[in-house]
């Protein structure tokens, strides 16, 4: 599944979701989708977003659930309810490293809630046990349950979710010679990560400064895989470069430069893995990107100079 929406203002309030006492596009967009499950009709919206288009399948499946004898069943379907706390908890610390953790991991990226529970923990440090347990309403539990369904339906009968676009990471020496990876910038990573994720972000900004590019890999996950986050990924793509993980590096920074806020700073990263790639196409793209930014205009004006002669 995509990590989120492609145009989440479509997802405006309006004198319904207002009656509903509705906050947030999260809620606003749930509400509609379970909507669209109960009625069949499927949003322009959903219909091209896929992200919306398979939690409004998870929705779908859900109330083939709730009315069996309905023309949308789809037949038998496993249904678990959210991670509960303790094991939320101990996901979100790094205790689990079995399927458990994985099975979580696909979860948060279309719960909601969860994900606000883990930014709790984020913000606050304490245990999830002690402050969370009554704060969710009981009808948006059920949407949780619905969007949970499609998630956990490929983990219980082994089947595979649906790949990631694949990538042909190739490093080549073509570009290399103009290849000037950035130093860190915790001041420019701090800024671009909402300010609720900082605590962990520290985490994984002192291993990765230390060298320890596997553990700043492991922090990084944590959160990518909880929020959306363009610096935890930045430093999750960074780590894996180290390591030589050149495709999920890859993955990870075009991840992270695609994010609002948009920046120079990570439009100038992903340059450099261009270059690495050897890809000239992508290379001109980011160069003008990076190259309206006064820090690296004369740098990108040289690649785009020297380009045509290697």
């Amino acid at each position: 599944m995509s990590r989120m929406c492609t145009d989440p203002g479509v997802y405006q309030p309006d004198a319904h979701s207002e009656a509903l006492g509705l906050a947030g596009w999260n809620q606003i967009r749930n509400e509609r989708l379970w909507t669209a499950a109960e009625t069949g009709v499927t949003p322009q919206h959903a219909a091209e977003c896929e992200f919306c288009s398979q939690l409004l399948a998870s929705f779908v499946r859900m109330r083939s659930v709730l009315e069996p004898d309905s023309e949308r069943s789809a037949g038998p379907v496993t249904v678990a309810a959210c991670p509960d706390v303790p094991m939320l908890s101990r996901f979100y610390y790094g205790e689990l490293r079995d399927d458990r953790g994985d099975a979580i991991a696909r979860h948060l990226k279309i719960c909601t809630e969860c994900r606000h529970d883990v930014a709790f923990l984020a913000r606050s440090q304490e245990p999830r046990e002690r402050v969370a347990p009554m704060r969710r309403r009981l009808a948006w539990m059920a949407i949780a349950a619905a969007a949970l369904v499609a998630s956990l339906l490929t983990w219980s009968t082994g089947k595979k979710a649906k790949p990631e676009e694949a990538l042909n990471f190739t490093p080549s020496a073509k570009y290399a010679s103009l290849v000037q990876m950035p130093a860190l910038d915790r001041r420019e990573l701090l800024a671009d990560s909402p300010a609720p994720h900082h605590s962990r972000l520290e985490q994984v900004l002192a291993a990765y400064e230390k060298g320890d590019y596997k553990k700043a890999e492991e922090y990084a996950t944590i959160i990518v895989n909880a929020v959306d986050d363009p610096s935890a990924e930045y430093l999750l793509g960074m780590a894996e470069y180290h390591e030589g993980k050149m495709t999920e590096a890859f993955r990870a920074m075009r991840i992270s430069e695609r994010m609002a806020p948009q920046t120079g700073y990570r439009c100038w990263t992903m340059l450099q893995f261009a270059l690495l790639l050897g890809d000239r196409a992508t290379v001109e793209k980011e160069a003008h990107h990076a190259g309206s930014e006064p820090e690296y205009a004369a740098r990108c004006k040289e690649i785009l100079t020297r380009l045509p002669t290697i």
